[in-house]
Parts: structure tokens; sequence; C-alpha cells
């Protein structure tokens, strides 16, 4: 049941929402962007927010479906759980219906912790998001930091030893498929002056 299970998990998470959307309603291609990252960052470079708002919202569900049917209807714990939450990560970074090519599975990881966790590990997320921002100007380095800001999140709640590995493990892979992508310069204090002379 379990091998199952983490395979079905791997098709949801290869369902690409954010290129469904961006390509099919409004005619762009979000792998035509720098990175060709086809996630909904993107969707939101390459249409705005109509775009990348559901897309965003439908990328995040997927996590959030699968590790409450993974938790709450098959009833999975310990590794048995994190195997199948992290093969719905998996498919989003390695899509079948996109020739293995996806996303950085950001949103999809986001969707598994709050459900896990609640809303205090995509807090920490974004605040060390926020920071790295900052300090580095480079959308892939910013939220490598955020992602490492999870541990920070996780030392305060005292996580059991298969957590900490899991969250050591996703990180890892977070890491990875930010830091594969061309990194795109993102001046928050620019986008700040812009937004308000709006």
């Amino acid at each position: 049941m379990i091998i199952v299970s983490a395979l079905i998990s791997f098709l949801i998470g290869s369902i690409p929402f954010s290129y469904i959307i961006t390509k099919k309603f409004f005619n762009k291609d979000p792998t035509c962007a720098p990175d060709k990252n086809p996630g909904a960052t993107n969707a939101f470079r390459m249409a705005g927010v109509k775009a990348g708002v559901p897309s965003l919202i439908l990328d995040i569900s997927k996590g959030y479906f699968v590790a409450y049917i993974a938790k709450y209807v098959l009833f999975l714990k310990g590794p048995k759980l994190y195997l199948v939450v992290f093969m719905v990560i998996l498919g989003h970074a390695y899509s079948v219906f996109l020739y293995l090519r996806g996303g950085k599975s950001i949103a999809a990881s986001l969707g598994a912790l709050f459900l896990l966790y609640g809303i205090a590990p995509i807090i920490f997320f974004a605040l060390g998001s926020f920071l790295g921002l900052l300090m580095y100007k480079k959308d892939n380095l910013g939220t490598v930091l955020g992602i490492w800001s999870l541990l920070i999140w996780a030392r305060c709640l005292y996580l059991s030893i298969e957590e900490l590995v899991f969250l050591i493990l996703l990180c890892t892979f977070l890491t990875y498929r930010q830091l594969r992508t061309i990194p795109i310069e993102m001046d928050l204090l620019k986008v700040a002056k812009a937004m308000l002379k709006i």
C-alpha cells in the first residue's frame, strides 16, 4: 500500500497547475522566463496576478491535500508519512507531464508543512526569505535563507529525530532546486519604491 500511495502522491505532485493555467488561459509559457522554471513564480512573472495567484494556491494545495490524506485518511506515521509527503514534492519538481521538468517545489512543500505543523514554519520561511532577499538581492539565494530558517523553527519545537531528518533532507532538496536555476535579481527596496509610485 505504501508503494501505491507514494506513486499516486508523485503523480498528484506532477500535475503542472502553473504551466497549465499560464499556457492555456493566458497564452504565456512560464518556461520562457530566464530560469525556465514552470512554477508559480514564473506564472506571476509571465502573466501577472491573475495567473500567479491560482497557480500558487493550487501548487500549495497539492502538498496540503496529499499530507492530509496520508495523515488523516491512511493514518500513516513516521517514515511512511514522510515518504508519501516527500513524493508529492518530488513530483512537483520532476513532473511526468513535462518530461521530468518542474517547479522548485517551495509551494508544495509549504502546503505539506502547513498541514503537518500549522502556520509557524510558513512564517519562519517568509521572514527568512525576506531577509535573504534584502541581503543578497537574488531570488534563489534569498529563498535558500528562508528554507534553512525552518531549522530555527524546528529547534524551538524540539522535533523528534525522524522529523528532523525529514526536515533536513527536505531543506537540502529544496536548496538544490533553488541553486540549480539561474538567479534573478530582485531588489525589494526598488520594488517597494515602484509600488509606492503607482
